[in-house]
Formats: structure tokens, sequence, C-alpha cells
């Protein structure tokens, strides 16, 4: 799926739990409440498009990330770099992030299935292996460490371990 939104030309998204006043007003600060930004599968919606646009539960944009301040708020929110985000990721690609950083990125977020966890990064790391469900999120894990090794020599993937 990462490949997918890295060669789509927009990516909407819609937080349905995120609702402005009627008068158009972010009352309610919708970017720092809405669980689209704590799930596992959405980081590769944020990261790999270059234009993302935000849209309310009704429907109204929110905010673009080709806008700066909006860029700025968004990696405040979820501690990714603004180069890594919208219009500059051609310039800053994901892989020049150390791994160490871009497993910052995932630390917090949270997943229905245990092993969704390790998969939802699979497309970070241009990494592939099979998807064994069952097999519990630390042994994904795991598996997941053993495949960026394979072709990364960036030893910061090793202060990473579950909890």
């Amino acid at each position: 799926m990462f490949q997918w939104y890295k060669r789509s030309v927009e990516c909407w998204v819609h937080l349905a739990d995120a609702s402005l006043s009627d008068d158009g007003v972010d009352t309610t600060a919708p970017l720092e409440k809405s669980r689209w930004f704590n799930r596992g599968w959405t980081l590769q919606e944020l990261i790999a498009p270059n234009h993302v646009h935000f849209f309310s539960y009704e429907w109204t944009l929110i905010g673009i990330l080709d806008d700066d301040a909006f860029r700025d708020r968004v990696s405040k929110l979820t501690g990714i770099s603004t180069s890594y985000l919208g219009v500059n990721n051609d310039n800053y690609p994901v892989n020049h992030a150390s791994v160490s950083h871009r497993m910052t990125w995932a630390a917090n977020r949270e997943t229905t299935v245990p092993e969704d966890l390790a998969y939802c990064l699979l497309g970070l790391f241009h990494v592939n292996m099979p998807l064994l469900y069952g097999e519990g999120r630390e042994r994904a894990f795991i598996r997941l460490q053993e495949e960026i090794l394979k072709q990364s020599e960036d030893q910061t993937l090793l202060a990473w371990g579950m909890e």
C-alpha cells in the first residue's frame, strides 16, 4: 500500500472524529483529538503521498500538507519532521531517515491486531515479508527487524524492542 500512496496524485484523509464549528472555526482542535494520528496503518497515508488533504467529519477542508503552517502543525502532532511530510518528501525520501528515527514515528501508534504494528511498517522500510496472522506482535516485530537488517547497515534498529 505504501507504493500505492506514493504514486497517488492526492490522498484525502477523512477525520471522521474531527468536527468544525458551524462557522468553520477549528474550536475542537480536530487534529490533536483525532484517532487517525494514533493508528498504525495511517502512517503510510501520511508519509508516502506528496499531497495530503485533511477533511473534517462534515467533509470540510481542515488543511493540506502543502501549506507550511499546516505541515508544521502536523509535524508537531506526529513528531515527524516537516522534511518527510507532503511536497518535501521527494527531496527527503523516507529512507534518508535513520531506522531508529522511522521507528519513533510509529512508536505511539495502535493497531487492532497485534501483528499489524509490525506489518504496517513494511512499506516505510521498503521490505517484504509474509503476513502471518496469529504469530503475535513480538514475533512479527522480530521478523521485521531481521528483514530490515538484511538490507540496511543502520545499527540504530538494534535500539528498538517490544515492551
